[in-house]
């Protein structure tokens, strides 16, 4: 019976995610007829107030069901239905025998989903002027991917020195790997912000002006041209990658590969990431990859700061 259950659950979620623009447009069409004012919710704040209404209704059914199935005798019983010990030994099991970061991966799991689904419902809003002030250049979402990423790489180095001052690990491949990941991300995030060229006014050089699609003093608009396919491409990988090191347990599991390869608790971050790189345009792609690496670099701070056996890896 359980597995049935969960062959069901997988299947729906199959679906789901096939026919998502479908639904999404269907949805739109309802909150159209029969809760929008002036029939019309791509135009005004009025149409848009009652999609965020809507959306807090069910988030406040979302989280209700949330604490019956998790903190009362009924939700107990529930779980067992629908989620059995091998589901949550998937994304919530690791390699201690104390896991002090459960409830951590728990709301994880929670929060990745109740954050990216209206995230990605932006892409459907995109003629509204609020969407388009939150998602333009300069705006909310461009900094917020900044701090995200900025926070993301400080706590790579954190994690860095925390092994090699607090655990006395050498630097080995571990500890390179880090650093690497550490670089990579701050300088993902200061490209975001074209290295602060338009906070302090910097003229863009003749020379990269005139290979830049946007003329600004970044490297990643020379290859805009690319983005339809390098976007997708990389999100493809990251999530086949992580599937691949998810699901099968093999003997490549080793306690160092489960601390330095993406929790399973990520797998609704990965799955957006995925689904934004096909339908949710640039900027949608670049807030689910600035989450998912700012809760891959907190998760291996937590990890270290509690303790977790980090002299084994």
């Amino acid at each position: 019976m359980k597995n049935a259950i969960m062959v069901v659950c997988l299947v729906i979620l199959v679906l789901l995610s096939i026919f998502s623009l479908e639904i999404a447009e269907a949805s739109f069409y309802f909150v159209e007829i029969y809760l929008s004012p002036d029939g019309y919710i791509h135009t005004g704040l009025l149409g848009l107030n009652n999609i965020i209404q809507a959306y807090l209704n069910i988030c406040f059914g979302l989280w209700l069901g949330v604490f019956v199935f998790m903190y009362t005798k009924l939700g107990s019983r529930l779980e067992c239905i629908f989620l059995p010990t091998r589901v949550r030994i998937f994304f919530l099991g690791d390699n201690y025998e104390k896991n002090v970061l459960t409830k951590y991966h728990r709301n994880l799991i929670i929060a990745s989903a109740i954050i990216g689904f209206p995230v990605l419902m932006m892409t459907h809003l995109e003629k509204s002027y609020l969407i388009n002030l939150l998602l333009d250049e300069d705006g909310f979402f461009e900094y917020f991917s900044f701090f995200l990423l900025f926070f993301s790489g400080l706590i790579l180095i954190l994690v860095f020195f925390l092994r090699r001052i607090k655990y006395k690990l050498p630097i080995g491949a571990t500890n390179t790997l880090f650093a690497v990941f550490s670089v990579l991300i701050l300088f993902i995030a200061f490209e975001e912000i074209s290295w602060g060229q338009r906070i302090f006014n910097v003229e863009t050089p003749m020379a990269i002006k005139e290979v830049n699609y946007q003329s600004e003093l970044n490297l990643h608009n020379i290859f805009n041209l690319y983005f339809p396919v390098i976007y997708p491409l990389s999100a493809i990988v990251l999530f086949t990658l992580c599937l691949l090191g998810w699901i099968p347990r093999r003997s490549y599991r080793t306690p160092r590969f489960q601390l330095i390869f993406p929790y399973p608790s990520l797998f609704s971050l990965a799955f957006f990431l995925l689904i934004s790189s096909m339908f949710g345009g640039f900027e949608i792609f670049e807030i689910f990859f600035s989450l998912f690496a700012f809760f891959y670099s907190l998760t291996l701070y937590l990890t270290y700061i509690n303790n977790l056996d980090p002299k084994s890896v």
